[in-house]
């Protein structure tokens, strides 16, 4: 049984036809319901391309559906089968496949059937194709019978029905100027096909074959083989109707011809191919003399003699030029016949070949009229034409002529000034009307929206403006004026055209200037140059344009702005303004720097040194960069590109005019902006200024901005620091504190300069707690603050406005009252602070050092005790020998350290701190009183010092005693340059100076107390 099984197995797979097994679905009643795949064979698999693996298990109505097919009739037989348990051979069209195949059902065991599948299309079609060509040979047979068309029409329809697959269920009918040529049976139903013909070009009428029932077929009744042949008779059919219609056309003309021929006004020759005459009208038997009956037989040259009436040269028969040129001929305007009787006359004349249906010439017609008097007519306007002709084509202007016809202008005359002005030769207008039209720029096109013709006013001419594109690619203006010529039946129009272009341009110019001007008024810069390049970009009929600025070094660019044009359909980056390049990196697009003079570049793709753009830059063709200078140096660049010709020096004129003009105003909204700047801020600070504080505090002072605070300090010590380190150290330290107070106010808050060393800080929406805290951080923050080793120290006050009871000026009032208590209670401790930083710093640079001070103190106060002075000028000579030398902090570490002698320059810088230490006492209450002995202390007995030259006891004595002290004090301990002088030198050396430089009494009372000055011989010094 196993060994049987694989054997039949076997005999599946290697069996020609497809085989496929079904299980059998009952319903409740034992009716079949469904037919389930079970088993197929690879045959089965190819001829209907469905895989096992994907139909196995499954519903064969269901396949059949979802692959496109008709399952009906198949279906009925399976259940006819499944039932009566016989074999039924039937047949399937697979409309998925476009296949028609046998089908074998057999029953198997109770639950099973099966099915044998062959591929019939071949020979179905080979049947179906036999019952179209025998329709296709009844039909040929029917058009060879001489019949008229009316009857050939009535037999059509019945020859059709045995071309189909069902005959006797077909009718049919033909539909033809309106009748209806029909089969005895014909109806009409749902199941038909129809095919159309065509007469001479035109829908004529069609054919449709109809099936009265339907047939027992899944899907579409008509085959597209039966489609193909009804589309071929339909087609025959109309070629049919054509022959006949012609046939009996011809016939009629024939007859026509005659009478035509016999009434019309010229005269009309035929010959065949060897120049024979054939026929003859009236009208040339008139022109020749010669009877139609004589003619016919003779050569044309015996009948038809003509010569040019300018040389009386025979005239080459224009038959014989026909038949070799195979073309229509005509003769000269200039040529005569003489007729039989010797009369000569002019005539206009005309040949052309006659051929047959194979396109063979068979002969020659020739068409001639008598033009005598119009010749003559046309001699004289010629001359006068030559002489119109003359004046128009020297004229500067272009000058047409055009006609209305059909509403439509037609260009007539075209002086030969064209081709210099527009580039394109009259021919070319002649031949083509609308040529002028389509060179009109597209902007301007709507000037001819409405005929032109329709906007004169009778025996006014009409004059309007528009751009014309010359041949060779570029635009320029045309000022056109028209003035119409009227008669019965013609209208024309002639036309100057001028070439406005430079006036045009000088308008653009100087309208473009305009716009610039006004449009900056209201404008920001980047703006300004938008519309400078919008501007030039339209003048220069360029879609590109940019604008760089140039470093002052002239070695960075900054992209500044491009035109409108450029952004919204060339550029493509992210980042459009702003954008910085080095000079040495760029392309040839910068060599304008480089050469300093503008640059053109007409074929940029060719530059080998062009270098790539960056992605997004638009693509450039052609450019023209120009720089802009200011003072000798290139502060911008301007730049257009793509201009559809070649850039030119007018180009470059034009471009250079308006880069100018903008950076001009570019130049005017920078100092506009500075202007408006400096008016409200504080240049040293950077802070507003009073004037901008006082409107601030005008509009801030509403209820909506309560509660607001008020913050003002003062920078103590300012004046000290002037005088002794000069304004550039105060402006560092007031640039600190600005600095401070903006890293200590939020963005909101106000704050101002309100003078020379006050602030005043604005906050509004702000109580006083929160004020008083931002006072906290500045203190802070100046605590922690020194400039130049100066520390920065300011008084601070704080009031707030809580409700509208007092003013801003009020409350401002209020701060600084609080300001100036915290000032007086902190400015000894200030100025005790400022001047220890001066000190300190002195003694860095010099050899003024604290050891320095209290030796000259000891000396100084040891002559104070001899000469018995009181306590408080003791205290002052303290002082006084502390600050003698503070005048010295303005000058350099170099100069207070030299170790040569000093120039004479350098000599004058020194002279000088008497009176810098002069002022700098000055300047502090609790120094002043020292000021004076401070400036004197380099002044000399006998009058040789400096800086006011006093003599004697003019000196202040505390001043000669400070002199007397640093001289010794310098003698004993010596100075790099200066070596320590022994004992018995400085005696000397005071017993020389006595009465001269120094005071000689004074000198008495030291030298006896030098003893007493803890002289130590071991160190050669003073301790």
């Amino acid at each position: 049984m196993e060994q049987a099984e694989k054997r039949l197995q076997l005999l599946l797979k290697k069996m020609q036809d497809g085989y496929a097994r079904h299980r059998i679905i009952f319903d409740s009643n034992r009716e079949p319901a469904k037919f389930i795949f079970q088993e197929v064979n690879p045959v089965f698999e190819k001829i209907t391309r469905l895989k096992a693996e994907k139909i196995i298990g499954k519903d064969v109505e269901e396949i059949l559906i979802k692959t496109g097919n008709y399952p009906g009739a198949l279906l009925e037989t399976y259940r006819l089968v499944a039932k009566e348990r016989e074999t039924v051979i039937t047949e399937f069209f697979s409309h998925r496949l476009q296949r028609y195949y046998e089908v074998i059902v057999f029953p198997e065991e109770e639950e099973f059937l099966s099915i044998i599948l062959r591929d019939i299309t071949d020979k179905y079609e080979k049947k179906e194709r036999t019952k179209e060509l025998g329709g296709l040979y009844n039909f040929s047979l029917l058009l060879r019978e001489e019949e008229t068309m009316e009857k050939t029409l009535e037999k059509l329809p019945g020859i059709l029905p045995s071309a189909f697959q069902f005959p006797q269920l077909v009718s049919a009918r033909v539909l033809h100027n309106n009748k209806s040529f029909s089969t005895e049976n014909f109806k009409k139903s749902p199941w038909k096909i129809s095919s159309g013909f065509r007469v001479f070009g035109k829908e004529a009428g069609k054919i449709e074959v109809y099936y009265m029932s339907r047939p027992d077929l899944d899907g579409e009744p008509f085959f597209k083989e039966e489609k193909l042949m009804l589309e071929t008779i339909s087609e025959h059919l109309g070629r049919f109707i054509e022959q006949i219609k012609a046939r009996e056309a011809l016939q009629e003309n024939e007859e026509k011809l005659s009478k035509t021929l016999d009434s019309i006004g010229d005269g009309v020759i035929v010959t065949d191919t060897g120049g024979v005459i054939t026929r003859m009208n009236p009208q040339a038997e008139k022109l020749t003399g010669w009877a139609a009956e004589e003619s016919q037989g003779r050569l044309l040259d015996e009948v038809f003699r003509i010569f040019n009436s300018k040389t009386s040269e025979p005239v080459p028969n224009p038959v014989f030029r026909v038949l070799e040129t195979g073309r229509v001929q005509g003769l000269a305007n200039d040529t005569t016949i003489v007729s039989r009787d010797g009369k000569e006359r002019q005539i206009a004349d005309s040949a052309a070949p006659i051929k047959d249906l194979d396109n063979n010439i068979i002969g020659v017609i020739m068409v001639f009229s008598d033009i005598t008097e119009e010749y003559r007519t046309r001699e004289a306007l010629r001359k006068n034409q030559e002489q119109m002709d003359a004046i128009l084509s020297n004229s500067p202007a272009v000058i047409y002529s055009y006609r209305v016809k059909d509403n439509r202008p037609v260009i007539s005359y075209v002086n030969d000034n064209a081709v210099n002005v527009l580039g394109f030769s009259p021919e070319e207008f002649l031949q083509d009307s609308d040529l002028w039209f389509q060179q009109v720029h597209p902007e301007d096109k709507r000037i001819f929206s409405q005929p032109v013709w329709k906007k004169m006013k009778k025996g006014k001419p009409y004059s309007f403006e528009y751009r014309f594109k010359h041949r060779e690619g570029n635009y320029f203006w045309i000022l056109e004026t028209q003035n119409k010529i009227e008669d019965e039946d013609n209208l024309e129009i002639v036309s100057v055209c001028w070439d406005i272009t430079e006036r045009k341009r000088a308008e653009r110019l100087i309208q473009a200037r305009l716009n610039l001007l006004t449009f900056a008024q209201n404008n920001s810069e980047q703006k300004v140059l938008q519309k400078t390049l919008d501007e030039v970009c339209y003048i220069l009929d360029s879609p590109i344009g940019f604008f760089h600025f140039v470093s002052s070094d002239e070695q960075e660019l900054q992209l500044k702005a491009w035109s409108t044009k450029t952004l919204g359909s060339f550029c493509q980056l992210s980042n459009k303004s702003n954008m910085a390049y080095r000079v040495s990196e760029a392309g040839v697009w910068v060599e304008c720097l480089r050469e300093r003079k503008p640059v053109i570049h007409n074929d940029y793709s060719t530059l080998p040194n062009r270098k790539d753009l960056p992605s997004g830059h638009p693509q450039i063709i052609r450019e023209l960069v120009v720089p802009i200078f200011r003072q000798g140096k290139i502060v911008a660049i301007m730049g257009i590109g793509n201009k559809p010709r070649d850039y030119s020096d007018e180009d470059i004129q034009v471009a250079s005019y308006f880069a100018d003009i903008a950076w001009s105003l570019v130049e005017q909204k920078q100092n506009e902006r500075k202007i408006h700047y400096i008016s409200f801020h504080d240049i040293l600070t950077d802070l507003y200024n009073r004037a901008f504080l006082e409107e601030e505090m005008k509009r801030l002072d509403t209820q909506r901005q309560l509660p607001i605070s008020i913050i003002m300090l003062d920078l103590n010590g300012l004046k000290l620091v002037n005088d002794t380190y000069g304004h550039q150290v105060g402006d560092e330290l007031l640039k600190g504190v600005a600095e401070i107070l903006k890293n200590s106010c939020r963005q909101e808050d106000i704050i101002a300069r309100w003078g020379g060393d006050e602030f005043v800080i604005l906050l509004p929406k702000t109580g006083r707690k929160s004020a008083g805290e931002v006072g906290k951080r500045i203190r802070r923050k100046s605590r922690e603050k020194k400039v130049r080793d100066i520390p920065v120290s300011i008084a601070l006050g704080v009031a707030a406005k809580e409700n509208l009871n007092k003013t801003l000026a009020d409350t401002l009032k209020e701060a600084e009252d609080y300001m100036y208590k915290q000032k007086l209670s902190e400015s000894r401790s200030t100025r005790s602070a400022v001047l220890n930083a001066l000190l300190k710093t002195l003694a860095t640079k010099s050899y003024e050092t604290e050891e320095h001070t209290r030796r000259m103190q000891k000396i100084a106060l040891k002559i104070g005790e001899k000469l018995g002075l009181p306590e408080s000028e003791m205290s002052r000579l303290t002082l006084l020998i502390t600050l003698h030398d503070i005048g010295k902090i303005n000058l350099s570490e170099e100069l207070l350290t030299k170790k040569g002698s000093l120039t004479e320059k350098e000599w004058a810088q020194m002279k000088k701190h008497p009176e810098t230490g002069y002022r700098i006492a000055r300047a502090t209450e609790e120094f002043s009183h020292v000021a004076e002995d401070i400036l004197a202390h380099h002044e000399h007995w006998d009058g040789s010092g400096y800086p006011r030259g006093l003599k004697g006891e003019k000196i202040p004595l505390l001043a000669r005693i400070t002199s007397i002290a640093d001289a010794f004090e310098i003698m004993a301990n010596g100075r790099p340059y200066k070596k320590a002088l022994s004992k018995k030198e400085i005696i000397e050396e005071f017993q020389r100076c006595s009465g001269k430089q120094f005071d000689p009494e004074l000198v008495g009372i030291f030298l006896s107390s030098i003893e007493e000055m803890f002289w130590d011989e071991n160190n050669g010094g003073s301790i």
